[in-house]
């Protein structure tokens, strides 16, 4: 009975032997694994620690920087409709500014005068030293609501073959600011304006050659009477004027001298529309 009893003892000790073994050396294979593992990959089983910590400083980092390029692309949104509201706020300012201006603008034009040159009269043509001199007298009528100051009528007589819209321009555009000396005109009643004129002992000459030209035995002065309104409104300081051209009547100078009065129609001239108005 003890002798059995002590050969069933032996045989737990060995068979609790060769497990321990068996254990020991599953163990040593691991070890080799990892250590050859580690080998491979560069780091050992104790640097394990230490990827995992740098594993989650670079999750950290990656979840900060999300949450930095969030927050930027908000503060750039939030910037650019800022920028807009700032645009469409100028924009709106210059819009009443614009509207501003504009209302001033109507509310001059509404206020100052406007002056129109209703008729021209001729009186009779002379043949003086000066060439054919003759005076008109300009009617002018102010339309606005306000009286016009310095008002007078700049003139010049230039033959009819010139043009007369390059000529009326040129006469406007000469803006006399020196001259303070014109008339009030203020409004309602027409009033009027006399000037006396002369077409040039040149002008006579050039027509003379003309007609000669042509073999004709007569010759007739063809002239164009140019008239500019000059004025000034107590509303602004604009220069203002209104630019108007008079054909006259043919006059026959074929035997004219120096005192002699000359036949011409009395009354109206061939009225243009006026080219300029300002």
């Amino acid at each position: 009975m003890s002798e059995k009893y002590s050969e069933t003892r032996e045989s737990t000790d060995s068979n609790t032997n060769r497990s321990k073994h068996s254990s020991a050396k599953r163990i040593r294979k691991i070890e080799s694994y990892l250590r050859n593992k580690g080998r491979k990959k560069g780091w050992h089983p104790q640097e394990e620690e230490h990827k995992r910590g740098e594993k989650s400083y670079w999750g950290i980092q990656n979840t900060t920087s999300i949450f930095t390029l969030f927050f930027s692309v908000i503060a750039a949104s939030a910037a650019a409709y800022g920028a807009c509201i700032a645009v469409k706020a100028f924009h709106e300012v210059q819009r009443q500014a614009n509207e501003a201006k504009r209302q001033a603008d109507v509310a001059v034009s509404d206020q100052r005068p406007w002056l129109h040159l209703e008729d021209a009269k001729t009186e009779q043509i002379n043949y003086s030293v000066n060439g054919l001199s003759f005076t008109t007298r300009f009617i002018v009528k102010n339309y606005g609501h306000s009286p016009a100051t310095h008002a007078y009528v700049r003139t010049a007589v230039i033959l009819r073959k010139f043009d007369v819209l390059a000529e009326e321009k040129a006469l406007c555009e000469a803006y006399d600011f020196q001259n303070k000396a014109g008339q009030i005109v203020f409004t309602g009643a027409p009033q009027e304006f006399p000037v006396t004129l002369s077409f040039t002992n040149d002008d006579i000459a050039a027509e003379r050659r003309l007609f000669e030209s042509q073999g004709s035995k007569m010759v007739v002065a063809w002239m164009t009477l140019l008239a500019c309104v000059q004025y000034d409104s107590i509303y602004d300081t604009l220069p203002h004027h209104e630019g108007h051209a008079f054909d006259l009547n043919p006059v026959d100078i074929t035997n004219a001298k120096v005192g002699d009065v000359l036949s011409a129609p009395m009354g109206h001239f061939s009225i243009l529309t006026p080219i300029i108005v300002d």
